[in-house]
């Protein structure tokens, strides 16, 4: 439906495609009698409650992650060795693109800034696809550790904020917005301290930029924190790792659901059948 008014929009001529009141008023569609209407909405809401159950596991897993380190990390916290980022990780900036390159229904997975949570986090929906050439560094898979280093408002919501990918279906690699990190430090450690530690919104703050700021990589690399032993940072991964591994089970079941949920629509609305 949406693409045949897309169309009707572009056949009104003139410079800008629109839709006039009238168009809208007399559009038809197929309507099922209320009890079948009542009857889908049961169905489909049913993959509903369960996505939206999912997310709240998903919560409570993200915030038992959080306790965790600020009990192990935070309110018992040590003074750690001080040492630069760079010391601990090196890192890979994603590719440059043009427009053309990702107004495609083929290619790979382009992770980019709108799959970066506010402060921190992934966001599935944000991925576009990309046609173009990349680099074999480019590319990531899950567990990776992304950080973003740009932000198109003012707010820091995204420039220093980081995502732990998770299984994103098919090849995947990240936009010029986005930096991987490489580290001989484990990533849920490293996750945990930039999003429940205060670090990402501490780097955040070297951004500049009058209207869209930039995180210079430099910048990243030359932060300097407190940094636990190994001795410390290993039992947390062993602890924490399981609660991340089954994050991404979880949205992966979500990715699955909303797929037979969408696939479901049409069958049900049986085109023809209403009046």
């Amino acid at each position: 439906m949406q693409a045949f008014m897309v169309g009707l929009a572009s056949s009104q001529g003139g410079s800008r495609n629109a839709l006039t009141k009238g168009n809208i008023e007399e559009f038809e569609i197929s309507l099922p009698p209320l009890p079948v209407q009542r009857r889908i909405a049961e169905i489909l809401g049913a993959y509903d409650d369960l996505i939206e159950n999912n997310r709240r596991r998903i919560a409570l897993l993200e915030n038992m992650a959080r306790e965790l380190y600020r009990e192990r990390f935070v309110r018992r916290a040590g003074d750690g060795r001080k040492v630069a980022l760079g010391e601990v990780f090196s890192i890979i900036r994603g590719l440059s693109y043009s427009s053309k390159e990702i107004d495609a229904d083929e290619g790979v997975n382009l992770i980019n800034l709108k799959n970066i949570k506010a402060f921190g986090g992934f966001r599935e929906e944000g991925t576009k696809k990309y046609s173009g050439a990349y680099k074999v560094e480019q590319s990531v898979k899950q567990g990776d550790l992304v950080m973003g280093v740009t932000d198109m408002t003012q707010d820091r919501r995204t420039v220093g904020a980081v995502a732990l990918l998770p299984d994103v279906e098919g090849e995947s690699v990240i936009s010029a917005d986005l930096i991987k990190i490489i580290s001989n430090v484990g990533n849920h450690f490293l996750y945990c301290m930039f999003c429940f530690g205060g670090v990402s919104r501490q780097v955040g703050q070297f951004a500049t930029g009058a209207t869209v700021l930039h995180l210079r990589p430099q910048a990243v690399l030359d932060f300097a924190v407190a940094l636990p032993n190994s001795e410390e940072i290993a039992p947390f991964e062993a602890q924490v790792a399981p609660l991340f591994d089954e994050q991404a089970n979880l949205l992966a079941q979500n990715r699955n659901l909303a797929r037979q949920r969408d696939a479901l629509l049409p069958r049900l609305m049986r085109p023809g059948e209403g009046r």
